[in-house]
Order: structure tokens, then sequence, then C-alpha cells
């Protein structure tokens, strides 16, 4: 029970919603296996009281949690224009490589190339509608990650 020293685990309350992304996310049958992170340590402050993902971003197309966590299926994490407020969050990078994996992986292959608004050249043109590189706006990259 003292293994670790206090403040070195999350509370579990974080680890529950985990969890609830974890289930929300879980497809009811397994077809193809990506190996990614796990979450990063989320404060017990940050994750339950906020600023999470807005309640006006994708109201129509996503009921999943909306509490925020270092978590790839969280759709706030890396997009701080989803945050409630559009909060400025410095630490909130995201895994911008998870998603260039991800978008090659997908149906739409490694010759697709995204149409953005950007003048910007990507090493990874496949995952430019993702990510925030491609100046599209946050309601349409969160639309690309559903």
């Amino acid at each position: 029970r003292n293994l670790l020293p206090i403040g070195d685990c999350e509370d579990w309350a974080v680890v529950e919603l985990a969890r609830r992304y974890y289930n929300y996310w879980r497809p009811k049958k397994t077809k193809v296996i990506l190996l990614a992170e796990s979450h990063a340590f989320t404060t017990t402050n940050r994750a339950l009281h906020g600023p999470g993902l807005d309640e006006r971003v994708l109201r129509d197309n996503y009921f999943g949690p909306r509490g925020f966590i270092s978590l790839v299926y969280c759709l706030a994490y890396g997009e701080n224009d989803a945050l409630e407020g559009k909060a400025k969050d410095k630490v909130n990078k995201g895994t911008p490589q998870f998603w260039t994996l991800l978008a090659a992986c997908s149906s739409r292959g490694v010759d697709h190339v995204a149409t953005t608004n950007s003048k910007k050249t990507f090493s990874s043109s496949f995952a430019a509608d993702l990510l925030k590189g491609g100046n599209l706006p946050v309601e349409e990259r969160l639309k690309a990650k559903l």
C-alpha cells in the first residue's frame, strides 16, 4: 500500500476516467490491434475539475466522456481550442505521432493527401487533416479523429 511516494500515483478517480474512455472507444468486435501509449500522468484537479472537452464541441457527434486526461482517446488532448473556455494549456501537446500512424493504418492509406488551409509542408501529408498544422477548424480536426 505504501510502495510509492504520495503524489506519485494518480488518484483512483483519474484511473476511472481513463477506464471510461477506454470503454467508450472499445469496439464490440476487434478487427485490428494497434499498440499505442497508455495515458500520461494527469493530476486529479486537472482531470476532475477541468477544463475538459467543451460541451459545444461535437455536440451531435460525440457522446463519450468529456473530462480531461492525457490520453489519445480524450479528444481534448492536444486540442486547446476544444477545451472549455478555449483554455491555453502549454503542456497539452497531445500525440501527433499517434494520429500520423493511425491515419497511415486507416482505410485512406498513406496515399491520401489531406485538403487543408495551410501552405505548410507535412512530412506525413496523409495525417495533416488530423493535426493542428493543417489549419483546419477544431471541429473538423476532431471529426477526422472520430
